[in-house]
């Protein structure tokens, strides 16, 4: 969890283009924007729907079966979009802090040390948005932030805060800051 000491530098907020308009929509990108889905609100809301449903109909039988279906629906995506909405990613100035979820929130942490490489990349039309990628690697592997809004200025942010740390650890062992 974030301390009060931590401040954030950059929020990476996510944009529902993607999602509504895949652009140019191939192969890792498909399979990521999946991967963005609140399944654990599904998952909640589906059976909580149908339990409503026979709930519904037992307390009320002459109720109509497309009101209640309606209202069943609306749980799932009321819950669905609060779990969209609880999807967090920040830049701090040691950390790259994803976090997800209200259920269960889970918070992974990814040191600025561990960054080798930062890439952003606008999708078909995703320029003409300002909604593109931004791939990291890292020491351990990688993460993509997919759909984000000001991709450009979201990696730059990140290769800004890592100059910085490296320019302040650099500076505490003696060493003088070397300019890329």
């Amino acid at each position: 969890m974030r301390t009060a000491a931590e401040r954030i530098l950059w929020e990476f907020r996510r944009s529902v283009v993607p999602a509504l308009a895949p652009m140019g929509l191939g192969g890792y990108r498909t399979f990521a924007l999946l991967a963005n889905i609140p399944w654990r609100a599904l998952v909640l809301g589906v059976p909580s729907a149908v339990l409503l449903y026979w709930i519904g109909r037992a307390i009320l039988p002459e109720a109509d079966d497309g009101l209640l279906t309606f209202g069943c629906f609306l749980l799932v995506v009321v819950l669905g979009g609060i779990q969209a909405l609880s999807q967090r990613d920040v830049l701090t100035p040691t950390h790259l802090i994803q976090r997800r979820g209200l259920v269960g929130e889970r918070e992974v942490r990814t040191p600025l040390e561990s960054i080798t490489r930062v890439e952003y990349h606008y999708p078909r039309w995703g320029s003409s948005w300002n909604v593109g990628d931004i791939s990291i690697a890292t020491d351990t592997g990688g993460l993509d932030l997919i759909g984000v809004v000001n991709p450009a200025e979201g990696a730059q942010a990140i290769l800004d805060a890592k100059a910085q740390l490296t320019s302040k650890t650099t500076r505490g062992r003696g060493r003088r800051p070397t300019r890329a």
